[in-house]
């Protein structure tokens, strides 16, 4: 009975050892994508987002979704960003990374030239709270 009890704690430890291990490379990982987001670096932000979400416990990180479809729509990869920030919404984010993404949902439509979409989503981005005048303004 004792040993059954020692190899399940040994099995239980090695565990979670496993699963903190790869909690800490997928935080750099993100930590990496964020460092070349902000550095206006949007294609190897791109390839570290998209590893970074293919982990199933990072799927539903919407400001990781964010982030990456303002890639896609930096490098004129329109349909992609929308794809992005289709998810940003499926995984219903708080409030003010949501209104982000419909405003730049509003903007990839707005590069494609489809005026009716990019207004309609600027009007839901507005009657949900979203206010940034500045940005609205650009």
């Amino acid at each position: 009975m004792r040993s059954s009890t020692y190899i399940f704690s040994f099995l239980l430890v090695s565990f979670l050892a496993v699963v903190n291990q790869g909690k800490a490379q997928n935080n750099t990982l993100l930590q990496a994508a964020d460092s070349l987001y902000t550095g206006n670096k949007w294609e190897p932000a791109k390839q570290k987002y998209i590893s970074y979400l293919a982990d199933t416990s990072a799927a539903k990180n919407a400001v990781a979704w964010n982030r990456l479809g303002y890639c896609n729509y930096k490098l004129g990869l329109y349909a992609d960003a929308l794809a992005d920030y289709n998810k940003v919404l499926i995984n219903k984010p708080a409030p003010p990374v949501r209104n982000v993404a419909m405003v730049r949902m509003s903007r990839v439509y707005a590069a494609m030239n489809k005026i009716d979409e990019s207004a309609d989503w600027l009007t839901k981005a507005q009657m949900t709270g979203y206010n940034s005048l500045p940005e609205l303004d650009s």
